[in-house]
């Protein structure tokens, strides 16, 4: 169909461009590999794996996974102390549950920027504070991570289309290729 035909094309010229923009900022910053760069260098990271993804998609490839065994409560801490600073501005507390904080096996940069989304998503929905709770429990073999918040909720008409790639919804900003990524 010629929306869907136009939409890849759009999303492969996305794809184009969060790549040239990937490698234009590491070209940048790779004489600069210190320890205060490093919050810097990984986030360039993530951008690079988000436009790979794009392009992937775009391409109607699946996504590739690179599964490596995690402790949770690192990844727990280190999506927590990411958004520390913008949260703490709001008077938004963070707080972590663990029933599990072993390892897992699965892939900590995907995950970390879903739930960084889910995190944003938060923090725009509590503009006057509140407190955002992350857990993990172990759960017949699985694992979950949950997050949860005292944010306005999400409006039901918007669940529906929550994991549909490049929606974009004025009401609701948190649908589209970002949380489904």
């Amino acid at each position: 169909d010629t929306a869907q035909r136009i939409r890849r094309e759009q999303c492969v010229m996305l794809g184009n461009a969060a790549s040239y923009f990937k490698r234009t900022l590491a070209h940048a910053l790779s004489v600069a590999r210190d320890a205060a760069c490093l919050p810097v260098l990984q986030e360039l990271e993530q951008i690079a794996e988000a436009a790979d993804d794009c392009v992937e998609i775009a391409q109607g490839q699946p996504l590739t996974l690179h599964r490596r065994p995690c402790s949770v409560t690192k990844f727990i801490a280190e999506i927590m102390q990411a958004v520390e600073p913008q949260f703490s501005k709001q008077q938004i507390h963070l707080r972590h549950q663990a029933e599990y904080d072993g390892e897992f096996t699965f892939d900590a940069r995907k995950l970390r920027r879903v739930f960084l989304n889910f995190a944003e998503s938060a923090r725009q929905r509590m503009p006057d504070g509140g407190a955002v709770t992350m857990s993990s429990r172990l759960r017949d073999g699985c694992l979950q991570i949950d997050m949860a918040d005292t944010g306005e909720a999400i409006p039901p008409d918007a669940l529906p289309h929550f994991f549909e790639p490049g929606r974009v919804d004025s009401e609701c900003p948190d649908v589209g290729v970002g949380v489904f990524l």
